[in-house]
């Protein structure tokens, strides 16, 4: 059992993202600047510009999105 502590114990970032919607790819979106890979069932159908709000988790300066939707102001 590892101690979360311990140096090789990976950092794990959490964040919300809200920005438009510049690409999309099958596995990977790109909004307000930041790329974002889709997991774990998230998937992006909106069309490019849609300003979105974007959860994600950050490990080794790789974002994954868990949720990814419409804006609501």
């Amino acid at each position: 059992m590892k101690n979360l502590d311990d140096e090789e114990s990976p950092a794990v970032a959490y964040g919300i993202i809200l920005g438009p919607l510049q690409a999309h790819r099958l596995e990977r979106i790109q909004v307000g600047g930041a790329v974002l890979f889709l997991t774990d069932g998230a998937t992006c159908n909106y069309p490019i510009g849609t300003v979105l709000r974007v959860t994600y988790v950050e490990r080794e300066g790789i974002k994954e999105a868990s949720r990814v939707a419409r804006a609501e102001w």
